[in-house]
């Protein structure tokens, strides 16, 4: 009996010891430490500064940013995300949204602290820092993407424009652009604001007018009725040269909206290839 007795006590020390120790993975505790209070103000901040730059649609305040809803998140990050893809969109399911959520964050290659299980509570104390960290790593990144593209030279002025003022080939893709957001069937009233806009545009980048040019025409047929001299002719002649250089002008520019297309094609072709470049390496990364 003592014996047994003696045996057993082992036995309780040891269940005891090993149900004591919890299973945590190292290192666990230290990843999920939760970010000083006046670095996550700074962030919520800097959130709430690009959101409203970028035209975010819903009213949000910090206050609603210190413990924000799942749907919050998934909306805010659907914003941010849509505005270098347009084409992007989170599922309406909450599993699905989270496992978005996740994979497009590790496909942007975001390398912080990131789980399902602090998606699916993103207001919790202990998980609101980690996808705060991840909302700015975004708004960071979308933000470079921005300014990187605004400083380019992608376009260059057409060759009979003025210099100071946009290059045309921009102007004629910015009309394109809103079009298709005002009414994707481009059936654009000409009476719109984004034709007045268009016309102004390419009138100050020829230094002239339609009106001008009809002006010059009318006072053509104004010189042709009027007995003929040397001083007439003259002045007849250069506004016929006018006339053509304005039609010439005219002319160039349909060819630069064609070309224009072409290009945009291309640049599509492009960026797609340069997307599956950027998968691929992404994928070569995690392999490795």
């Amino acid at each position: 009996m003592s014996r047994r007795a003696f045996s057993s006590i082992p036995e309780r020390r040891s269940y005891a010891t090993t149900s004591a120790a919890p299973n945590i993975p190292p290192g666990t505790v230290r990843k999920t430490k939760p970010r000083q209070k006046s670095a996550v103000n700074e962030k919520i901040i800097s959130l709430l500064e690009y959101l409203e730059s970028t035209g975010y649609p819903e009213a949000v305040s910090s206050r609603t940013l210190q413990s924000p809803s799942s749907q919050l998140v998934m909306h805010i990050f659907e914003f941010i995300v849509r505005l270098t893809d347009p084409s992007f969109g989170i599922p309406s399911a909450k599993a699905a949204a989270e496992d978005c959520f996740l994979s497009t964050l590790r496909t942007l290659g975001y390398r912080g602290t990131m789980s399902k299980s602090l998606i699916s509570t993103p207001g919790a104390m202990h998980a609101w820092p980690h996808i705060l960290s991840a909302l700015d790593w975004l708004r960071a990144e979308s933000q470079a993407a921005n300014e990187a593209m605004a400083s380019q030279t992608v376009f260059s002025p057409h060759n009979r424009q003025v210099l100071s003022e946009p290059p045309l080939p921009k102007t004629v893709l910015e009309f394109f652009v809103k079009a298709l957001r005002e009414d994707p069937s481009g059936n654009i009233d000409p009476d719109s604001y984004i034709v007045k806009e268009f016309t102004a545009s390419v009138e100050a980048a020829f230094g002239c007018s339609a009106g001008q040019i009809k002006s010059m025409e009318a006072e053509i047929k104004e010189l042709e009725a009027e007995p003929t001299c040397d001083h007439l002719r003259a002045r007849e002649e250069s506004l016929r040269a006018s006339i053509r250089e304005a039609e010439a002008a005219a002319s160039a520019a349909r060819d630069e909206v064609d070309h224009l297309l072409v290009t945009m094609v291309d640049a599509e072709v492009r960026l797609r290839l340069f997307d599956f470049f950027v998968m691929y390496l992404w994928v070569s990364l995690v392999v490795w």
